[in-house]
């Protein structure tokens, strides 16, 4: 948690104010705006849109789970059935109904686990109960400070993982900054984000409890190793039916509380994978651009319903990937963490350009899915005791690589992002303080980097290479054309020939000027070159 609460200061402080004034409707187009690349914001939004897609499984697929365990209803026909009605509410109310249902959906959500975890803690015992046998058992670790990456859990690997969360599903999300900035002032987004903070803090503190509470009761006896139940993403849906299914409503309302959460973020999934796909791909199109407001709202309900499909069809083959919880960051930590270090280099690190940033993001992209996939399809899990000691360090050897806790994933695509993307862009001509658009990044970093720029400039460290544009103005001059820059040469580089010009003009009065019309069409010239350079 103490991770969550460092990324989301720094989104509330730095981040938010820097878009919320920009009014953009697909955060990718600040990619486009700052590193002034096309290109760069089609593949931003192709990473975003397969993280998003592999998000909608995942939502699918957990609380298929749930209902597995509580009424015996296979996986598959849970996702379908789930994902049909979320596709179909959400095609036909649209932002309107993702809003409605999400209000319904968060309060079922705080309900429906408070209420199974108060009846279970006065049940066996009290809480000082089930904290002596999480005592008893090593469950509680906070401050297990030992740095190194191989462990699974300590405190940096769990706080990281937090920065990173805050990051990528609050700071660089498209579905919450569609939430955050439909508000009308910045002040407002400021305090969502403040009670989106408690609310997120009060939740998973609910889940982890939760979580002592399934081991308080089955410490004795793992219903995974005793065949009861397939993966242990189950215990807390077979916990509600075990020691509460006698109870008539709490096992309906548990469920229901599932259900609530994840087809909140399904719903909103959906709608911003419409979003993204009109304004970044479609909206600017030839054919696509000639069409009125209400066929273009057909297209987004068509593009809503074909993502909801998609995501239903992905959420068939998650569960074979493993442990629900380490695949779903480690995956989403390979497409979304380049991602996130892109919008990080940007903001924070005015020097880089569109070169360092295109390899920035291809580098970072493909090496973390490299490693995601490699260890997803070489590792196997098994358990065979609920108690779990904590976590040794593997022994070195050539794939410590792949044995680094996923944790660290997300991260380390964004650290690798910033790294390649800030030294290519050295490599590369960086950007000169005046060829930055300071709406685009911190205003404190840009102050620091103009300071720095004009110490090196004194140093003769950089130098700048202005670009000249040659633009042919034709002159009438003593029956003779003059392109722009040789005038320049004559005004500036020729001083003799100034001063005698403005000696024959005070000694013959003007008259010279009748005579010779060229001075004053050589001054007026001179002021539109210059004028039409400066434009």
């Amino acid at each position: 948690m103490f991770g969550v609460v460092i990324g989301v200061c720094l989104y509330h402080n730095y981040i938010l104010p820097l878009f919320f004034n920009l009014h953009l409707v697909s955060m990718l187009k600040y990619l486009e705006l700052r590193f002034e690349s096309i290109l760069l914001r089609k593949l931003g939004t192709i990473c975003q849109l397969l993280s998003m897609f592999f998000y909608l499984s995942i939502c699918l697929y957990a609380p298929s789970l749930a209902l597995t365990s509580a009424t015996n209803v296979p996986a598959w026909v849970s996702i379908i059935c789930l994902g049909l009605i979320c596709t179909i509410y959400v095609t036909i109310g649209g932002v309107r109904a993702v809003v409605y249902t999400d209000v319904i959906q968060t309060t079922l959500m705080f309900v429906g686990v408070l209420a199974v975890i108060v009846k279970v803690v006065v049940d066996i015992g009290g809480f000082s109960y089930i904290w002596e046998d999480a005592m008893e058992g090593n469950r509680i670790e906070f401050f297990n400070l030992n740095t190194s990456p191989y462990i699974r859990h300590t405190f940096w690997s769990t706080s990281v993982l937090g920065f990173y969360f805050a990051l990528s599903t609050l700071g660089f999300s498209q579905a919450q900054y569609q939430r955050i900035h439909s508000v009308n002032t910045l002040a407002d987004s400021k305090w969502v984000i403040k009670m989106y903070l408690i609310g997120l803090l009060l939740l998973w503190g609910l889940f982890y409890f939760s979580g002592l509470v399934a081991y308080a009761i089955y410490k004795n006896c793992d219903p995974l190793t005793s065949g009861r139940i397939t993966k242990a993403d189950q215990i807390i849906p077979y916990l509600v039916m075990d020691k509460l299914g006698e109870f008539p409503g709490l096992p309906g309302l548990f469920v229901a509380a599932v259900y609530g959460g994840v087809l909140s973020s399904m719903s909103s999934q959906t709608n911003s994978i419409a979003c993204l796909v009109w304004e970044d791909f479609l909206k600017d199109t030839t054919y696509f651009s000639k069409l009125s407001p209400e066929k273009a709202v057909t297209v987004v309900k068509i593009i809503t319903a074909v993502a909801g499909m998609g995501g239903t069809g992905l959420a068939l083959s998650v569960g074979q990937l493993g442990t629900l919880f380490s695949v779903a960051y480690s995956i989403s930590g390979a497409l979304t963490g380049p991602l996130d270090g892109l919008y990080v280099a940007g903001i924070f690190m005015p020097w880089t350009n569109k070169k360092g940033a295109l390899i920035g993001l291809v580098t970072s992209f493909v090496m973390s899915l490299w490693r995601v996939i490699d260890t997803t399809t070489t590792t196997t899990t098994t358990t065979t005791t609920t108690t779990v000691f904590p976590s040794e360090e593997v022994d070195s050897g050539s794939n410590n690589f792949y044995d680094i806790s996923y944790c660290y994933n997300g991260f380390m695509a964004i650290v690798i992002t910033m790294v390649v993307c800030g030294i290519v862009s050295l490599m590369t001509n960086p950007l000169p303080p005046d060829a930055i658009d300071h709406k685009l990044t911190n205003p404190t970093v840009a102050r620091l980097y103009r300071k720095l720029w004009e110490i090196l400039s004194r140093c003769g460290l950089v130098k700048v290479k202005a670009k000249k544009e040659v633009v042919v103005v034709v002159v009438e001059m003593d029956d003779k054309q003059e392109t722009a820059e040789e005038q320049l040469g004559k005004r500036d580089g020729d001083e003799e020939y100034n001063n005698k010009n403005k000696n024959n003009v005070s000694n013959n009065g003007g008259a010279d000027t009748k005579a010779n019309p060229g001075i004053n069409t050589r001054g007026t010239c001179n002021n539109n070159n210059k004028s039409k350079r400066e434009g």
